[in-house]
C-alpha cells in the first residue's frame, strides 16, 4: 500500500525540523528520518498504528514515535497522513478538519 503525506503533514514536518534544528541540527534530521520512516512501516502493516481516541474513527489512526504522534487516514489503495503533532498539543475538534 502507498503511504502518501498530505501538504499539512510535509508543512508540520519541515516546522518541526525548523524547531528543533534552532539548537540541534543533527538531532532535527535524525527526528525527521524517525517519523518519516515509522510512516513507511504503514505500507505492509496499515493498521499497526491505534485508532485516535479523540476521534473514534477506525480510519483515523495514529502511530506514536518518541514525543509526537502521526495521525494517518486508511482509504481503499493508500493511506494518507494527515498530520504531525507533539503529544501534548490539542487535536481540532473534528477529524473532517484534518482531512482537507
Amino acid at each position: 500500500m502507498k503511504v502518501v503525506w498530505s501538504s499539512r503533514a510535509q508543512r508540520r514536518l519541515r516546522q518541526i525540523y525548523t524547531y528543533i534544528a534552532e539548537d540541534q541540527p543533527e538531532h532535527a534530521k535524525r527526528m525527521v528520518n524517525r517519523l518519516t520512516q515509522r510512516s513507511q512501516q504503514l505500507r505492509t502493516q496499515p493498521h499497526l498504528g491505534r485508532v485516535v481516541p479523540e476521534y473514534a474513527r477506525e480510519d483515523i489512526r495514529e502511530l506514536i514515535e518518541g514525543s509526537y504522534r502521526i495521525l494517518y487516514q486508511l482509504k481503499t489503495e493508500r493511506i494518507n497522513v494527515l498530520t504531525v503533532i507533539g503529544g501534548s498539543q490539542l487535536l481540532p475538534d473534528t477529524a473532517e478538519s484534518l482531512e482537507s
